[in-house]
């Protein structure tokens, strides 16, 4: 196919894509409000966006085609669910149980193609012939488990209401229950192949994998805050915790286009060490502040509004002192190559003030260029000699 009409099409499977969940979202905003469901349908907009850029930069490769998908999943999923909501069907109709039936159904397709990352991020293939029948193997056990899904008797995952597809044996539905191990199963296995990459990877693949890395992290801690219930459905908390869903869904996806793309790829450390630095530097601050409330209000004779002035003057003052020797630290964990530059560039400077040797500074400054920016040449003109 003509590489033109392959990106059209590509842009045009992501707008329309885009679009079903856009109105599966509208339709949650009318049903539910704010503190609706909406934030799933905002955050999976990602993975039809990302294939999108995957694919257009790197035809075929296989990331690109495991978060279509997930984004094709999705879009399905939500637009079964806002074409019930929308219609107002009876919940008791066959129509609005097939629907949520369809939906069920799937779901492991789309936790197959997230899986499926795990082992083809990211060169788009998997680590040897072996993993990739591993790989082959579990895509084809979660398209039988869905089928399985779809005809078991009984209720249904989210209503309960009956499943208007529930045709098969009773014992389906113990072969399902058993089969959600491989979910956790199988990831544990991709994981296991992102380390065995790592090992064997070189310097750009592992700054890739740094990338897929921290999004993965952000998606995760995702994860674990919605799954605190206490006081995440009302307020401004409720209201927050969906807006973070819909931000930090987009993390991922996010960071896989930046690896595979390799946009600005080696800003991955920089990031980093910067993330940590300042959730350090808040998390200190945020101590001494609560703590230099409580010292000045109950041990001093001072008023309440006075003491928490007091302490935001101490916590003002204490940020800069604080964020430098923080961020020293961190990347000297983090950020090695920075910190290393920084400490060589002190010393030139440093000699600079009293060294007055032209052809060691000469030398001198030659070293530092090498080992901070470490080009292919260097050299430097004085007055028309080189040196």
């Amino acid at each position: 196919m003509n590489g033109r009409v392959r990106n059209w099409a590509l842009a045009g499977w992501a707008a329309s894509t885009v679009a079903v969940l856009a109105f599966a979202i509208f339709v949650e905003f009318r049903e539910a409000g704010v503190l609706g469901e909406w934030p799933w349908g905002v955050g999976l907009m990602a993975f039809p966006v990302a294939a999108a850029l995957v694919l257009v930069k790197r035809p075929g490769n296989g990331v690109g085609r495991a978060l279509g998908v997930v984004g094709m999943a999705a879009a399905v999923i939500f637009l079964l669910g806002g074409v019930d909501e929308f219609m107002e069907l009876d919940p008791a109709s066959a129509l609005s149980r097939q629907a949520e039936a369809l939906g069920n159904a799937l779901v492991m397709p789309m936790w197959g193609g997230v899986i499926a990352l795990l082992y083809l991020f990211p060169t788009g293939r998997t680590l040897s012939p072996r993993h990739a029948r591993v790989l082959a193997v579990f895509m084809w056990l979660f398209a039988a488990l869905a089928v399985v899904q779809l005809v078991q008797p009984g209720p249904l995952t989210g209503s309960g209401r009956p499943n208007p597809f529930g045709v098969g044996p009773d014992w389906m539905r113990r072969v399902y229950s058993a089969g959600l191990v491989l979910l956790p199963l199988s990831a544990l296995v991709g994981i296991g192949s992102l380390i065995v990459r790592w090992r064997r990877a070189g310097s750009a693949e592992r700054a890739q994998l740094r990338w897929f890395l921290g999004g993965a992290v952000g998606v995760l801690a995702l994860l674990v805050i919605i799954s605190v219930p206490q006081g995440t459905d009302h307020g401004l908390v409720g209201i927050g915790v969906r807006v973070y869903v819909a931000v930090g869904l987009w993390g991922l996806p996010a960071a896989i286009v930046v690896a595979i793309t390799r946009y600005r790829l080696y800003e991955i450390d920089r990031l980093v060490s910067r993330t940590v630095s300042y959730a350090l530097v808040v998390g200190l601050l945020a101590a001494v502040y609560a703590g230099g409330v409580f010292v000045l209000s109950s041990l001093l004779p001072l008023e309440g509004d006075l003491a928490v002035a007091a302490t935001t003057l101490l916590v003002a003052a204490l940020f800069k002192p604080l964020h430098r020797r923080v961020q020293q630290g961190v990347d000297r964990r983090f950020n090695r190559p920075r910190y290393d530059a920084e400490v060589e560039v002190e010393r030139f400077a440093g000699r600079l003030r009293t060294d007055l040797d032209l052809d060691g500074l000469t030398a001198d400054l030659l070293g530092v260029v090498a080992k901070t920016v470490q080009p292919s040449t260097a050299s430097i003109w004085i007055r028309g000699g080189r040196r």
